[in-house]
């Protein structure tokens, strides 16, 4: 059964990459029908924005819906959003690629939310352990001489075909912005380097992973992820400080400032279930920052988040990995909490609101064939719809969902130096009609 807008009083945001920017279409919409509304708080010496009391009780989401669920409960509005999605964070969000750093979360015993994992740490100073090791052995080998040269080599190597890539990648943008070198010919070497050169956030990305091919690779093989992720963390820490007055809030802290329950979900890889991190949980007391960076944890993309879990105690991981518990997106087993806030298992809640993005496929004119990396978007997306589409028990639970369009958005777009009008504009006329 649809809902009327006084009898909304929780959202729910789907996952789904730079693709939810789309989201701040149907919140223009909320705001002007009156479901959201703000009041002004003093939080220390300045005043902010907070959501209205009694607007709304709860909000949840996965991955990027975890990042605009939190950016509601927290009273920031459409405009607002549009602006810090608009002050480019790939920078931030990409942060660094350092083999050997993992991400946890923040105790007051760390101070920070990330450690050096001593198994993995590469030595700064190689050469010298190296050839001290190889002195001190009592039996030395042609092995052991040679090993030292061999690995330099390889490294040599990894350096030599980034920077060949890096060239491809150079010539193919060329190509793309028709800015032709002298005697260059009308073939295209690479047709499938084109998402490179067309996404700001993916070219970005390489030109990061190219630089430091080496740490890269390592940290994909046994870190599971090229960027620590941490930069991310802090942005979002801000922005819940911005609005509570508490750097490294908890969710217990955030719901008695707030008075919003807010739900964000992450997949733990060590026991195979989703965990949804709440005020009323084992997470009471872990930071709604962390939450969100797990949450986020696009798999390969970024490293995992990493916790030690006894029993109902949540530990950041400070020495050993080889216990830990490994948090990654939650989109990888529920992109779409729809019943984070039912009262009944049979029965979704009824003033629940959801918001999911479709994934058809848009046909673009100005592209001629699907590429390699599109083919990687469509597996990836066709995972989360799946996740999406087992959260409905009955057919009806479909009426109090609103699917959004976000056209050619990439799942990895996180630049946006304009904000996609056309498609945000159709995001707010489907909600508004929504609720005529």
């Amino acid at each position: 059964m649809k809902l009327s807008k006084d009898k909304v009083n929780y959202l729910i945001f789907e996952g789904g990459g730079g693709k939810g920017v789309t989201y701040i279409g149907a919140l223009e919409a909320l705001e002007e029908l009156g479901i959201l509304r703000f009041t002004e708080k003093n939080i220390g010496e300045k005043v902010v924005t907070h959501l209205a009391p009694n607007c709304l009780k709860g909000v949840a989401g996965t991955s990027v819906g975890s990042l605009f669920a939190l950016l509601v409960s927290l009273g920031y509005n459409s405009q607002e959003i549009r602006e810090l999605l608009k002050s480019n964070l790939t920078d931030e969000f990409l942060d660094t690629i350092e083999f050997g750093l993992i991400q946890s979360i923040y105790s007051q015993l760390t101070e920070q939310s990330f450690v050096k994992d001593p198994q993995l740490e590469i030595s700064t100073n190689f050469v010298e352990n190296k050839w001290s090791s190889f002195l001190q052995k009592q039996e030395k080998s042609f092995k052991d001489l040679f090993a030292y040269p061999l690995k330099m080599i390889k490294q040599a190597n990894y350096y030599i075909l980034s920077m060949f890539i890096k060239f491809l990648l150079y010539y193919e943008s060329r190509k793309i912005k028709n800015e032709k070198p002298s005697n260059e010919t009308e073939t295209t070497f690479i047709p499938t380097l084109r998402d490179f050169a067309q996404s700001k956030t993916l070219k970005n990305a390489v030109d990061k992973i190219l630089d430091k091919p080496a740490d890269a690779l390592n940290s994909l093989k046994y870190e599971f992820g090229f960027f620590l992720g941490n930069g991310a963390r802090e942005v979002i820490d801000r922005l819940i400080e911005e609005r509570t007055g508490v750097k490294n809030c908890t969710f217990n802290q955030f719901y008695e400032i707030l008075g919003i329950d807010l739900v964000i979900t992450s997949f733990d890889l060590q026991t195979k279930q989703v965990e949804y991190l709440r005020k009323d949980s084992k997470w009471k007391n872990l930071c709604v920052a962390d939450a969100v960076r797990m949450s986020i944890s696009i798999p390969l993309v970024f490293k995992p988040v990493v916790i030690n879990m006894k029993d109902e105690f949540i530990l950041p991981i400070t020495d050993d990995v080889s216990y830990a518990h490994y948090f990654i997106d939650g989109g990888a087993a529920n992109n779409f909490p729809l019943h984070v806030f039912d009262d009944r298992e049979d029965k979704l809640n009824p003033y629940v609101l959801g918001f999911t993005l479709s994934y058809k496929r848009q046909y673009n004119p100005f592209i001629e064939e699907i590429t390699f990396f599109e083919y990687l978007e469509d597996v990836f997306l066709s995972v989360l719809k799946q996740t999406t589409n087992l959260q409905f028990k009955k057919k009806e639970e479909q009426e109090q969902v609103i699917e959004l369009d976000p056209e050619y958005i990439k799942v990895l777009d996180f630049s946006f130096d304009e904000i996609p009008e056309k498609t945000i504009q159709k995001a707010k006329k489907k909600t508004l009609e929504y609720f005529k």
